[in-house]
């Protein structure tokens, strides 16, 4: 088969969920392969560019075709989003805090990887899905609340899921999921007051779960400001509204935009990461700093040469996408975006991803006109049980909407999921017109316990309903 005008991907693989990898049907190329053993023991690539030093045992990597980043998995915990001129940020990682362990339980203190494993679980033209396991451990290899029964698949006390389903034009979502026997009373750590609850750093007997934090990893011979602006974050509202914090002087907070849910992070490049979160319960925080600033930010390292480490800050959760007594999930969107119209290139896929056009099918019962999105996978799946490939006609839209009045919010890069079609043949027409596979549509399949998925990713933006007409 041609490949053409793909993401493309380099990978050596770790060990995985099931205690081996598990491979998908894929025929590589030049442009989009696979390298890897199917061994049990973590090996890691040997990259050909500069890597910061606590990021060198890296995994799994992800070259995009469309734009000229990269992501870089990093064991044990530090998936990265890397700029074009090899800036690493990483958006974060779980932890928590159990008064039996002897410091702070973080799955980045796994340093041996004696339970973090990074693998990929898929990939095809379309989409790439990588996966994150870990646990939330001491440095003495204790892991958080050990004692109470949590559910979790891989062993005692609480441990860290992670999905992330990448695409071309380089967003991705990050769907974290934490067992833990305590998540049911579990709290934000917080210097803030949030609807009245009191303020603490004081964590016992408190239970405490973090997910997200603003890190950036600089190479040998770097320090921060090489990399990152002293105006570093810059926060947007859904409705347009936003400003860029100098940390110069360090600020104590972030004022009237504590609770914007689009983050920018102004690193010295031209492609900017930036992360949404969803738009409730959240709440934005500086990194508290731990004595003098020598390099503006809270920084680790940077005095001998040898790299460093910063932290912006974080994006605590009080509410949670989904919480249950033993299940705590966080969903988060990311990705790369220029100074070129930025705050509205945010708000626009900001809206198209937590409000999202409605998916309209003819010939289905009014119940198939609900929301069938995942916001976890970004992704529409498309309602019906197809069981093999079949016309299939939708609209992207608002069921009430007039056709020539414009939609609240653009449709942006949307993207279908049809189960079990297999591997058939698509021919795409968009509002009766034939859409050719390549740099503005991307076709996937994924094996799945129940059959192949075709995955649909179109490069697209519109104002207007759309109608996808699908025929084998």
């Amino acid at each position: 088969m041609k490949m053409k005008n793909l993401i493309c991907i380099l990978i050596l693989l770790a060990l995985g969920y099931s205690g081996k990898i598990k491979s998908q049907p894929f025929t590589p190329s030049e442009k989009f392969k696979a390298v890897g053993v199917n061994i049990p023991e973590v090996k890691y690539l040997e990259p050909g560019w500069p890597v910061p030093r606590e990021l060198e045992k890296v995994a799994v990597e992800v070259h995009f075709d469309l734009l000229p980043v990269k992501m870089r998995f990093s064991m044990p915990c530090y998936p990265s989003m890397v700029t074009e001129n090899n800036i690493h940020f990483s958006n974060g990682w779980t932890e928590t805090y159990d008064p039996k362990a002897s410091s702070s339980c973080e799955v980045l203190w796994d340093r041996d990887a004696r339970y973090a494993r990074m693998w990929v679980e898929s990939q095809n033209e379309a989409r790439i899905v990588v996966r994150v396991r870990a646990a939330i451990s001491d440095p003495d290899g204790y892991i958080g609340h050990s004692d109470i029964p949590s559910g979790s698949p891989y062993g005692k006390g609480d441990w860290t899921d992670e999905w992330y389903y990448i695409y071309p034009d380089g967003t991705h979502t990050r769907h974290v999921r934490i067992y833990s026997g305590v998540a049911g009373k579990s709290l934000t750590v917080t210097d803030q007051l949030f609807d009245g609850t009191p303020a603490s750093r004081e964590i016992p007997p408190m239970v405490v779960h973090e997910f997200q934090e603003d890190f950036i990893f600089g190479l040998d011979g770097h320090i921060p400001t090489d990399d990152i602006d002293k105006a570093p974050i810059t926060l947007i509202y859904p409705d347009g509204t936003h400003k860029t914090f100098s940390y110069e002087p360090y600020p104590k907070d972030f004022g009237d935009f504590i609770l914007a849910n689009i983050k920018v992070v102004n690193t010295k490049s031209k492609y900017k990461p930036f992360t949404i979160s969803m738009p409730y319960g959240i709440e934005n925080e500086t990194y508290p700093p731990e004595g003098e600033l020598p390099f503006v930010f809270q920084t680790w390292g940077g005095h001998d040469g040898e790299g460093y480490s910063t932290s912006l800050g974080h994006t605590l959760n009080w509410w949670h996408f989904r919480r249950t007594d033993n299940i705590l999930e966080q969903v988060y969107l990311s990705g790369f975006v220029t100074d070129d119209n930025m705050v509205q290139e945010m708000v626009d896929l900001e809206r198209s991803w937590i409000v999202f056009p409605r998916l309209m099918m003819e010939g289905l019962p009014d119940a198939y006109t609900q929301p069938v999105y995942s916001q976890e996978q970004k992704a529409y799946i498309i309602p019906g049980d197809h069981r093999g490939a079949k016309e299939i006609t939708y609209t992207l839209g608002f069921p009430d909407g007039d056709d020539e009045v414009p939609l609240p919010f653009q449709i942006v890069n949307p993207v279908f999921v049809l189960k079990n079609w297999g591997e058939n043949d698509v021919e795409v027409k968009i509002d009766g017109k034939t859409i050719e596979s390549g740099k503005d549509m991307r076709i996937g399949y994924e094996t799945t316990p129940s059959g192949t998925d075709m995955i649909l990713w179109f490069k697209m933006k519109s104002d207007r309903k759309v109608k996808f007409r699908l025929e084998p």
